[in-house]
């Protein structure tokens, strides 16, 4: 796999701040966008060991972190968590449900915090097989929200893989990407998604073997520097010298796709098994909550999205949203 082919999972890093910005900005007026949080500061040098559970770390906390103009109730129900790239692919991952109930506690406990950043310690799971470090300073994950009036769906969804051309996925249909259709609310049959093929070939699986040797990402300036250290420095092949345990996680390659400008793909939670020419969900596997796959290209080439697996799944399922 050259290493233009890997890209994190929606990257939403330091170097794409303005886009953020401007994304915030806007969906505070447009409520039809998608709105991504800024980054969430760890308060104190944390080091979470190798395979562990979820360890509390402090974080500090700003309304820039959160939407605007919704109650904790309605943060506990629309919100959702991306785990940066580099530190997905490297094992960091959480509980979706226990972040909430600890992220809408700890704000009712702060009460009014506008006047400034407030701490707060939230749970941060560590499924890999090397201490990982996250310094003060370091900026781990986000919040993100899809109002309804985002989703690419229908008419919209088939047209964007068609003549606009503003999803292109460049793989064979029916063997690499397939479309998902699913009920809309008067019940009638629509396009809502694309199931997209993780590769399955040997030298396209890798992970990091087991080491007492801490990683630290957060001093890379860019996610290209943090992607090529990891490709040629910890990552090793699947079925190489050092074959992987079947309980470890595993990084998986997506079919390769385009998404344009405006627009944000979201992974589904669930992953997917073919039989008998069907797709059906698989519970015997996971992925890492970091679920946004932007649409950048490297050089003019489009990436193969790079997910994070325990289990043997063989699909994924890709939601898209208006970003702007």
């Amino acid at each position: 796999m050259s290493r233009k082919e890997g890209i994190g999972i929606g990257e939403f890093s330091r170097r794409n701040g303005e886009i953020n910005t401007s994304l915030r900005e806007e969906t505070e007026a447009k409520s039809e966008k998608l709105w991504i949080g800024s980054p969430f500061v760890v308060a104190k040098d944390t080091e979470l060991p190798a395979h562990a559970p979820a360890k509390q770390i402090p974080f500090i906390i700003s309304t820039d972190n959160l939407p605007p103009n919704l109650s904790p109730d309605e943060l506990r129900d629309d919100l959702r968590q991306h785990i940066r790239s580099r530190y997905a692919l490297s094992g960091l991952d959480l509980n979706p449900q226990d972040f909430n109930d600890q992220l809408i506690k700890g704000i009712k406990n702060l009460g009014e915090f506008k006047s400034g950043n407030k701490t707060i310690r939230l749970g941060i799971i560590n499924h890999g097989s090397r201490p990982i470090l996250l310094p003060r300073g370091a900026e781990p994950l986000h919040l993100f929200r899809v109002p309804q009036e985002a989703e690419i769906k229908g008419k919209d969804l088939e047209t964007a893989l068609g003549k606009a051309k503003k999803i292109q996925m460049l793989g064979q249909k029916d063997k690499d990407w397939r479309i998902h259709y699913g009920l809309n609310d008067s019940l009638e049959k629509e396009a809502d998604g694309v199931y997209v093929k993780i590769n399955q070939d040997r030298d396209s699986k890798f992970w990091i073997p087991d080491s007492n040797e801490t990683l630290r990402l957060d001093e890379f300036p860019t996610f290209r520097e943090v992607r090529q250290y990891l490709f040629d420095e910890v990552f090793k092949g699947v079925y190489g010298d050092n074959s992987m345990p079947s309980d470890h996680l595993w990084i998986g390659q997506l079919a390769p796709q385009i998404i344009a400008p405006g627009i944000c793909g979201i992974l589904s939670n669930d992953v997917f098994k073919e039989k008998g020419g069907k797709l059906r969900k698989y519970n015997d596997a996971f992925q890492t909550e970091s679920p946004l796959l932007d649409g950048r290209v490297d050089e003019g080439e489009a990436f193969s999205h790079l997910v994070e697996i325990k289990g043997t799944p063989e699909w994924v399922l890709i939601n898209y949203v208006r970003a702007e």
